[in-house]
């Protein structure tokens, strides 16, 4: 399955034990099937469901943004109202966000190119439960050694 991560976040990982359990997290996606893949695999990793949050669309999510700061971002590109493009562009030229941002898409690699100057990695449809989460410790993993 297809994936990018941002090349300073290629080192190899997955021997890297990380702790995740305190980790803010905001899902940004309009299946609830979708919500509930991410669900899985975050919690497989250690982040606590209270540490969680859902919103349905980038409206929505930059709304929750007003009131927390969440230390990952996991966004679909196509959903109603406000893209994931178009939010990934506003978080990081207009608000300015330290958090990692994921992207999850059905767009084909070449499509991706519009989106890889505003996230940390993307994940391409269908994927592999292992794959996501491949990608979210490789980003994590990252967000911690800058820290």
């Amino acid at each position: 399955m297809p994936y990018f991560i941002r090349q300073h976040a290629k080192r190899k990982q997955t021997e890297k034990i990380m702790n995740l359990a305190d980790k803010q997290v905001l899902l940004v996606d309009d299946q609830p099937a979708n919500l509930d893949r991410y669900m899985l695999v975050l919690q497989r990793i250690g982040v606590r469901d209270l540490n969680i949050s859902q919103t349905i669309n980038g409206m929505q999510a930059s709304v929750e943004l007003l009131t927390s700061r969440p230390d990952l971002i996991i966004t679909d590109w196509n959903m109603p109202i406000t893209d994931g493009l178009e939010y990934v562009k506003r978080l990081r030229e207009v608000v300015k966000t330290e958090a990692q941002v994921v992207m999850v898409t059905a767009a084909d690699e070449k499509r991706m190119a519009e989106v890889e100057p505003y996230v940390d990695g993307w994940l391409q449809k269908p994927y592999t439960l292992s794959d996501f989460e491949t990608v979210i410790r490789s980003v994590m993993a990252t967000a911690t050694e800058e820290t």
